[in-house]
């Protein structure tokens, strides 16, 4: 950039004093049009990566990068089952981090993708091929345990596109040779369902993105380093009419 750059010049306060294996951020932002600072979210690629979150002090959309490198508030995530086996139960934030990084222990190792759309926080665990669904406000939980038989799942990214269709797409790391592409879980159903497969470039999907108007998907395969244009040939939005899928028996 023509100057002295300093080996702390681009750390922001997210990693806090511990730093760690950081994956995917996102941001709550309700409530900025009130002046008030946004929340962003942060996952961790650890066995006892706890997912946190940081609150700015002060909301200064006049010079923004300031919130993320001043002072603020951090709080982990801690989840406690109420159904016997963990598919249910309370979403809880504390300033304890280790405890945080025990509860990531016990039910959400390896976090991975996360989005925030209006109230809700979805995340996956790459160990426990697990979808957790949070709805923030309420402090409650929900997990779903993403197919393994037919997808061998190891979820990575996520991004929710609303719309007609209002879907929830993922990618997998394709640890089994033709799993590795972009799946989508239908918000009417549940139902989860192959959007794209390869049995060619096998490893690490990655890199998901869409096109401002949702008419372009873009995905890495991060070992053949080869990144893909997608769009329907009906010409219809990623977030728009549902796809006329072929499903798998």
């Amino acid at each position: 950039f023509g100057g002295e750059v300093h080996r702390n010049a681009s750390r922001t306060s997210l990693g806090g004093s511990r730093g760690g294996h950081f994956e995917s951020v996102a941001s709550d932002e309700r409530g900025t049009e009130l002046g008030h600072p946004p929340t962003f979210y942060v996952t961790e690629d650890a066995t006892r990566g706890a997912l946190r979150r940081f609150r700015p002090s002060v909301a200064d959309w006049e010079d923004p990068a300031t919130m993320l490198h001043g002072d603020g508030t951090f709080e982990y995530l801690v989840l406690q089952p109420t159904d016997g086996r963990g598919r249910f139960g309370r979403a809880r934030w504390t300033d304890d981090e280790d405890e945080a990084r025990d509860s990531a222990w016990r039910y959400y190792q390896y976090s991975e993708g996360i989005e925030i759309v209006g109230g809700t926080m979805y995340f996956t665990s790459r160990r426990g091929r697990d979808l957790f669904i949070v709805d923030i406000d309420a402090g409650t939980y929900e997990r779903e345990h993403l197919p393994s038989t037919d997808l061998a799942f190891s979820p990575d990214q996520i991004v929710r596109l609303g719309g007609d269709g209002d879907m929830l797409y993922l990618t997998n790391h394709g640890w089994v040779r033709g799993a590795a592409g972009v799946y989508g879980r239908e918000s009417r159903t549940g139902r989860y369902v192959p959007i794209l497969e390869s049995t060619v470039y096998d490893r690490l999907t990655t890199g998901l993105a869409f096109s401002p108007d949702g008419r372009h998907m873009y995905i890495c395969f991060q070992k053949a380093g080869i990144l893909f244009d997608v769009w329907r040939r009906d010409g219809r939005k990623f977030g728009g009419k549902p796809m006329n899928l072929k499903y798998r028996a």
